[in-house]
């Protein structure tokens, strides 16, 4: 998709830990949200791909299961759905930071702490609920003309200090009262809800190896880190109550809160 030498000149920004030194600029922001729709093309591929064998491997059986066929049949689907969209956003990406675009992206948090915290993430999540437990995305929507609006967070241990931004696509009205509610948040409260967010939706987190007993001994940690929402598409009936207990933002006080400690 991007030659390594391509890879070297279009992230270049970002990825000069000089250039947080100041906010960071619209150009950095796209391309941060470029890296990260890269990074779901590929997961989404190999998703499909696995969907594919698993499918040709089930109709070589005589006893053919028909819950377990539907069931690849909708997966394959949503992943083929998904694709096009983060190809879409992945190209619209690139000519922000080709045409030198601005305002194409909403960055509502920005956070220069003065210590080194000890994980590290870059991703986009599908956030189900905001933290009033009203929904902003239906993963298991499969209209072609339903958008998942993602959240983009960047959690980089930098030196003697760290960064962390949220921000997300502009126009991405779903997600409005879910940033107006974070922004009330308390400073600490705010930390802990991006720490929950990133450990129960995503498995992109980089953890010092200082942490490793912690994270093996702490039940609730190891219950979250498990989550994803792909399990429940397994069951017949998909309660949206089931969802909003197991993705509840008020259980963010549950788990460590790693970027409260330092490296």
């Amino acid at each position: 998709m991007i030659c390594r030498q391509c890879d070297n000149q279009i992230f270049r920004e970002y990825e000069n830990y000089l250039n947080y030194k100041e906010h960071p600029t619209d150009k950095m922001i796209a391309q941060i949200a470029l890296k990260n729709h890269m990074r779901f093309i590929g997961k989404r591929r190999f998703e499909i791909s696995l969907y594919n064998n698993m499918k040709e491997e089930f109709s070589k059986k005589s006893a053919r299961n028909h819950l377990l066929d539907g069931y690849i049949d909708d997966m394959l689907r949503v992943a083929n759905l998904d694709l096009l969209e983060y190809i879409r956003d992945f190209k619209h990406c690139k000519k922000i930071i080709e045409k030198e675009w601005l305002n194409e992206h909403y960055l509502f948090y920005y956070e220069k702490l003065d210590y080194t915290v000890p994980i590290a993430f870059q991703g986009e999540v599908c956030l189900n609920f905001d933290f009033l437990g009203h929904p902003i995305n239906d993963i298991y929507n499969k209209s072609k003309d339903y958008k998942l609006q993602t959240l983009h967070i960047s959690i980089f241990p930098i030196e003697s200090q760290s960064i962390i931004m949220l921000f997300t696509k502009n126009g991405n009205k779903r997600l409005r009262q879910f940033y107006k509610q974070y922004s009330s948040l308390e400073h600490k409260d705010k930390l802990s809800a991006i720490n929950f967010i990133i450990f129960s939706l995503s498995e992109d987190v980089f953890m010092s190896k200082s942490l490793h007993d912690r994270f093996m001994e702490n039940d609730s940690l190891k219950r979250v880190a498990g989550l994803t929402s792909i399990q429940f598409s397994e069951k017949n009936n998909i309660s949206q109550e089931g969802l909003t207990e197991e993705f509840d933002l008020s259980k963010r006080n549950d788990i460590p809160n790693f970027l409260l400690m330092e490296n």
